[in-house]
């Protein structure tokens, strides 16, 4: 999903992917693991607030999110770390990915 184009996007992927149920669930059912590009921070915070997630996700962030997880052992183990506390004391159902193309970890990592 190519989230640069807009913050449409955005909503439209995760309206189609947020089950109902998750919605309703108590509590924070919902990871995101997100860049930490500075574009894209208010834009994710709106987007799930427009969507009545609002303190129903825990948000980690890495530079280039799943490629970082990928590229740094360190970070994947802070990911998963985090992820487990997340799993153990917000009993989350659903864990998200949201990378983006233009992603400068991209050109670091890759050299794209």
């Amino acid at each position: 999903m190519n989230f640069h184009d807009g913050q449409t996007d955005l909503r439209e992927y995760l309206s189609k992917h947020i089950s109902a149920k998750t919605k309703e669930a108590s509590g924070v059912p919902i990871v995101l693991l997100t860049c930490m590009d500075s574009r894209y921070p208010q834009r994710i915070l709106e987007t799930m607030d427009s969507l009545g997630l609002q303190g129903k996700y825990d948000q980690l962030i890495l530079a280039g999110a799943s490629l970082g997880v990928v590229h740094k052992k360190e970070w994947q183990q802070t990911f998963l770390d985090q992820l487990g506390f997340a799993l153990e004391h917000h009993h989350v159902s659903e864990v998200f990915i949201l990378d983006h193309r233009d992603c400068g970890a991209y050109k670091y990592f890759l050299g794209v």
